[in-house]
């Protein structure tokens, strides 16, 4: 079976949960959450973005910066709760990525 979220759908959740296992990676959660790491595991690291912070950035010291991949709904999610709280800014956009900077204890589930 070729891994794409299309054949992903169509498993029951323990049939998922046995994929991730035998991936080595966390196999709690929801049925999309599961779906996801199963697929985020099998993408190769050549087509992964690579998320970082430019030295040339300045943040106060109790801050930091965090990427998220426009394509991950759950991180997009959570950013948009710590926008809502006024605890993350928008900063730049860059190849398919959203940096913001958030509390330095700000760490996605």
């Amino acid at each position: 079976m070729e891994i794409n979220k299309e054949n992903l759908q169509k498993l029951h959740l323990i049939e998922l949960k046995n994929i991730a296992k035998s991936l080595k990676i966390q196999y709690g959660g929801s049925k999309p959450q599961l779906i996801k790491r199963i697929i985020d595991a099998s993408t190769p690291e050549i087509f992964k973005p690579v998320i970082h912070s430019h030295s040339s950035q300045a943040s106060p010291i109790d801050k930091k910066i965090v990427g998220v991949i426009t394509s991950d709904k759950d991180r997009m999610v959570q950013i948009g709760k710590q926008k809502e709280l006024n605890r993350a800014k928008d900063l730049y956009y860059s190849l398919g990525v959203l940096y913001y900077e958030v509390d330095k204890d700000f760490n996605f589930l």
